[in-house]
């Protein structure tokens, strides 16, 4: 449900066909997690009320620089040299944009199973900086892909605490349930 919104919401946005779809989904200790974030990547943080903790969103150098080169007319196809080097007040303002845009997405395709209200907090650009749960704990990490054709795929990752999902993984297993027999 949440991919095939955000594929209208993010080819909308940028004026151009978007595939976009799940390509995994897996528990690992959230420090395993933390050691494959590029420096810099756009680490937003938000939260899923009513549900306790806070959540990770990735979006990884390379494609910030793809929507923004795309965004402003481009072909996608530009390559920039990403390491060591901060965002711009533009490249944050289109990830922010892009974050909440998703995060909309979200909180609709959760309505029918659990209702959440997104609310985003901050970007950081260091994964140092977003220790959302201690590194032995698991972590939800689900990877969906974004599908550019000749330009290529670029990855985003959530990232989500096991511990804020656990209480209600019965809504989740029976929702998932109901989705697959509706469709």
């Amino acid at each position: 449900r949440l991919v095939r919104m955000f594929r209208i919401t993010i080819s909308a946005a940028l004026r151009r066909p978007v595939d976009v779809s799940v390509r995994s989904h897996k528990l690992m200790k959230f420090g395993d997690f933390l050691e494959t974030i590029k420096v810099p990547s756009a680490l937003s943080l938000y939260r899923m009320n009513p549900l306790r903790g806070t959540c990770i969103h990735v979006i990884e150098p390379e494609l910030v620089f793809k929507l923004l080169d795309i965004f402003y007319g481009g072909t996608g196809d530009l390559k920039v040299e990403t390491e060591g080097k901060d965002f711009t007040v533009i490249e944050t303002i289109l990830v922010k944009r892009l974050v909440i845009s998703f995060l909309a997405d979200m909180e609709i395709a959760w309505r029918p199973v659990f209702p959440v209200q997104m609310a985003f907090q901050r970007i950081e650009i260091n994964p140092q900086f977003v220790a959302i749960v201690p590194a032995s704990e698991v972590v939800l990490v689900v990877t969906i892909v974004m599908d550019f054709g000749s330009q290529g795929e670029e990855d985003i990752r959530l990232c989500i605490p096991y511990s804020m999902i656990e209480p209600i993984r019965p809504l989740l297993d029976s929702g998932f349930q109901r989705i697959e027999l509706n469709n």
